[in-house]
């Protein structure tokens, strides 16, 4: 059944053919900035010579080609006033705390080039959905390079630090040209790998979107076979969810002083950091935040929770949680958090997409990574260094899904099926009357 398809003035799925040749050069300009984001400086803070790259090369396109047809006007410009209030919070904690100007500077300039960093990537993406991929596949590329010449052997450490998200990365990439079984395998057991070698962040977003991508194929297949593919998915379902357990126990009698280490540095930081946001919610405390008296109390709760225990660890001088939401939050108030506020609700909104309407295509299972990975970060991880990189690549993946909804949605509006373009694949079909 064949169906209208949307009109390419808003949708097109070529270029024009005097410009036909610069995806390619894309491409390359994509894969060198994630090359060169291990190449780091100081100025303000640090700063990544990819993310210099990333900026020039988004001017350029924008002067060469302008914004690419694969964007809604309205996301980037939602996050950029989202990143305006951010750093307005930041300036206005600053001030308040009487933050030292070496402290705030770098705090200011990190919210800049994060902001610089996201609306880049959405300009280049816009040109072309698998340039995201060439981006990913060189930054992890450019993570093996750096610790290879570095000599860096691969132990647990060297694993958690560079090698697993690197290899993690390149695995998604692969997944994307596999059949949907092996792909949601293939990321299943890359998490069970990653739990057993101690790094498990990591595990469970691949667990959870391996998880995904098979629960999709179900929805995917033809109707003969697709009662053979939910018995091989709950059994295949069945024996990870064995070979989880018996991952973490194994891992669990390996690991058991790092892990207690770690989850109580992690627990005493979030108590903490929610009662220094409970006392004080619209205004921060500053770029670092490291007022005293809640430093004393993150220190007096981390002696107490570690007393009679052989653990070892320092709490440090600043109050930053490992929680993207609540570190800017205590640093820049409610202005900042407004803007990771926004960032869970466009991911949850993305993920519901990606399960329900997305049909899958080669940057699915990277979708899908990078969504559940921006979840959890947003909860559970801290934003310092690189990560303002990995959150610019969730923003940029999140704008390509919702160009998607917004296609499919004008098609709906319009009283009628549409095909698709998602992830460079085959069509997607929205049949009348279904609301993405």
């Amino acid at each position: 059944m064949s169906a209208p398809a949307i009109r390419s003035a808003s949708f097109p799925t070529a270029v024009e053919p005097a410009t036909a040749a610069a995806p390619a050069l894309l491409a390359v300009a994509c894969a060198a900035c994630g090359l060169l984001l291990q190449v780091k400086v100081v100025v303000v803070g640090e700063l990544y010579v990819g993310e210099v790259l990333l900026l020039a090369a988004a001017a350029v396109a924008f002067l060469v080609r302008g914004v690419g047809r694969q964007v809604v006007p309205w996301f980037p410009w939602a996050f950029a006033a989202a990143g305006f209030l951010m750093l307005l919070g930041y300036v206005i904690a600053d001030l308040a705390a009487a933050t030292m100007p070496a402290q705030y500077l770098r705090g200011w300039a990190r919210t800049v080039w994060f902001g610089l960093d996201f609306l880049s990537l959405i300009v280049l993406v816009s040109h072309g959905q698998r340039l995201l991929g060439w981006f990913v596949a060189g930054l992890a590329i450019g993570i093996l390079a750096d610790m290879l010449i570095a000599g860096t052997a691969l132990t647990v450490t060297s694993w958690k630090s560079g090698y697993g998200f690197a290899a993690g990365m390149l695995a998604v990439l692969l997944a994307g040209y596999l059949p949907t079984l092996l792909a949601g395998a293939i990321l299943g057991g890359f998490g069970v790998l990653a739990i057993l070698l101690d790094f498990r962040s990591l595990g469970a977003i691949f667990l959870i979107a391996g998880g995904i991508i098979l629960a999709r194929s179900r929805r995917e297949t033809t109707s003969h076979s697709r009662f053979l593919r939910m018995v091989l998915v709950t059994f295949g379902t069945a024996a990870a969810l064995a070979a989880v357990a018996m991952t973490m126990m194994q891992s669990e009698s390996d690991y058991h002083k790092r892990r207690q280490e770690s989850n109580i540095g992690r627990y005493i930081g979030l108590k903490v950091a929610m009662e220094a946001v409970s006392d004080s919610p619209v205004i921060g405390y500053g770029s670092w935040a490291a007022d005293k008296a809640y430093v004393q109390l993150l220190r007096r709760e981390f002696a107490k929770a570690t007393a009679g225990k052989d653990i070892g660890g320092n709490p440090g001088d600043s109050l930053l949680p490992h929680s993207q939401l609540l570190q800017v939050w205590v640093e820049g108030g409610i202005l900042a958090a407004m803007f990771f506020v926004l960032f869970g609700v466009a991911i949850l909104a993305a993920l519901r997409w990606l399960v329900l309407f997305h049909r899958g295509g080669p940057l699915t299972p990277l979708y899908t990574v990078l969504l559940i990975s921006g979840m959890w970060d947003l909860c559970f991880s801290p934003f310092l260094g690189q990560h303002r990189i990995h959150v610019a690549t969730v923003l940029a993946a999140l704008s390509l899904l919702a160009w998607e909804r917004a296609a499919a949605r004008s098609a709906v509006r319009a009283g009628h099926g549409a095909r698709l373009p998602a992830s460079n694949s085959p069509a997607t079909y929205v049949p009348k009357g279904t609301t993405p």
